[in-house]
């Protein structure tokens, strides 16, 4: 009944920036918090609980370096209850990468979103939509993007064993929208927006009707004037009617 939250903090810790979890109780109580990282920047931008109890969380870091002192590694941490670092790992090469979010998937294993420079195959940088076993030890990447830029932001397993993430293109600025099917080869992807704004997306969730919901923020090009977007679509991601 009570929360956890992923952070990053400059108060305590072991270095510049270090990722962050709380526990809180049901009533908002701080339980206990504890600094993951090295002397660098870390980061940790989702969490959720596993079946063991314990916590797996995504983000990035600047202090474990899979290749050189210079390149930026997609981190994800696993927990015991208490906060307590059981194993930490690191993704991607000598680039700039970075893992977003992270979901459980129906084997006890890791579905990870984030997107990336060292396995890029269209463009300057790609979604990675990354499963792993319950270890982190990878089942299968898929690279997926355009000739200009996007980045993964949040994904989820659907309840057909197939996965959905969101995130922007460059083209068209657009939120972008990316259906894989339970082995993790892609369907679909969809471009949602309109020509006069940048579109980001957030968050996507699957719905009781076999579509989606998605929340983000709508940008002009012209000044810094932001709105809340949602987005309601069917199952192929399609948006028939528009408010």
């Amino acid at each position: 009944g009570g929360y956890i939250i992923a952070a990053q903090t400059s108060s305590y810790g072991n270095g510049d920036i270090d990722a962050c979890l709380i526990k809180v109780d049901s009533s908002g109580e701080e339980e206990w918090m504890k600094t993951y990282g090295g002397k660098n920047v870390d980061r940790i931008f989702s969490v959720q609980q596993t079946p063991d109890g314990g916590f797996i969380g995504a983000g990035i870091t600047y202090s474990f370096n899979s290749v050189s002192p210079n390149d930026r590694d997609g981190y994800f941490i696993k927990t015991e209850a208490s906060g307590k670092l059981e194993w930490y790992k690191t993704f991607g090469e000598d680039l700039y990468d970075v893992l977003h979010s992270v979901a459980l998937t129906n084997d006890d294993g890791y579905f990870f979103t984030g997107y990336g420079e060292s396995y890029a195959e269209s463009g300057y940088r790609d979604v990675y939509l990354l499963n792993t076993d319950n270890m982190g030890n990878t089942n299968w990447l898929k690279v997926v993007g355009t000739p200009g830029e996007e980045r993964g932001i949040k994904g989820v397993q659907t309840i057909d064993g197939g996965y959905i993430a969101v995130g922007i293109t460059s083209e068209q600025r657009d939120l972008y929208l990316i259906r894989l099917d339970n082995r993790g080869e892609l369907l679909w992807t969809r471009n949602l927006g309109d020509q006069k704004t940048i579109e980001f997306g957030y968050t996507v969730r699957e719905t009781r009707d076999g579509g989606f919901i998605l929340t983000g923020h709508q940008q002009s090009f012209t000044n810094d004037l932001r709105n809340i977007i949602l987005i309601k679509t069917d199952s192929r991601g399609q948006v028939t009617d528009k408010e």
